[in-house]
């Protein structure tokens, strides 16, 4: 026999409840940008904040600016806090969605330097964008769109870029071309950051063993060592060793490993 107490709500009262607003309204929602990839992401060290542009997700690609301020300082914490992710809209025209792309941050003009990818794998774009006021310092950023002088590089989505702030020149190599071919080629654009010259792609003519044609390969950048960049990996895939390309030389040479 039990003799816990019993207690029932009345049928009225349950109706109510379980009719009401508050019970019919409530859903989850996601804090912060859509899971994606393929995406970029830049970092302004004065203001300790990450900015992330466009990538693809399951419904297509996106078009999309996010910032995370203090992502360095949160991480430093003994006790991390959420991070808080800040939908950002920038004003002006701002580019076609896409994903694949490059992009880049200058500190000296606040610009982020987008260039090319895709809005679709058959669909590559070879257009340069600048989010002025990346960081938001000043207030709102707005896109503009760049018209550089020169040949234009190929339309690519997936290629590898690094930037040099010294020289505010943006480096591109390899990619895809959207037609199921690999890119080796390089080029760089200089002015990068809109000025204070007009900025203007140039393609470079290594001399030596180029690395192969591929896609999503690594790169870094090292700015005291005559303007080398290092590329490493790729798709398809190839041996893990870095291949050097002088790009502050002429003729650029690029450099085997050893």
């Amino acid at each position: 026999m039990s003799y816990l107490k019993k207690s029932f709500l009345p049928a009225a009262a349950l109706f109510a409840m379980l009719t009401s607003p508050f019970a019919q309204a409530q859903t989850w929602t996601q804090d912060g940008p859509a899971p994606r990839y393929h995406t970029s992401a830049v970092y302004d060290g004065v203001t300790d904040q990450m900015v992330v542009f466009g990538g693809e997700a399951a419904t297509g690609p996106l078009g999309d600016v996010w910032s995370r301020p203090g992502i360095i300082a949160a991480g430093q914490t003994v006790t991390t806090t959420p991070y808080r992710w800040v939908q950002v809209f920038p004003t002006g025209t701002a580019p076609s969605a896409r994903y694949g792309h490059a992009a880049a941050y200058d500190g000296v003009s606040n610009h982020m330097i987008v260039f090319g990818g895709g809005t679709s794998s058959t669909a590559c774009l070879n257009d340069v964008w600048l989010l002025d006021d990346a960081n938001s310092a000043s207030g709102t950023p707005s896109w503009v769109q760049m018209s550089p002088s020169g040949k234009l590089p190929p339309a690519r989505l997936n290629h590898t870029s690094v930037y040099d702030s010294t020289n505010n020149n943006l480096i591109i190599f390899g990619g895809s071309n959207c037609a199921f071919g690999y890119l080796s080629d390089v080029w760089i654009l200089s002015n990068a950051s809109g000025g204070p010259g007009t900025p203007t792609w140039t393609q470079l003519s290594p001399t030596g063993v180029a690395p192969t044609a591929r896609e999503n390969a690594s790169a870094i950048y090292d700015g005291t060592n005559v303007g080398t960049m290092c590329v490493q990996a790729g798709v398809p895939p190839v041996p893990l060793a870095c291949e050097r390309v002088h790009t502050s030389e002429s003729p650029v040479e690029p450099e085997s490993p050893a």
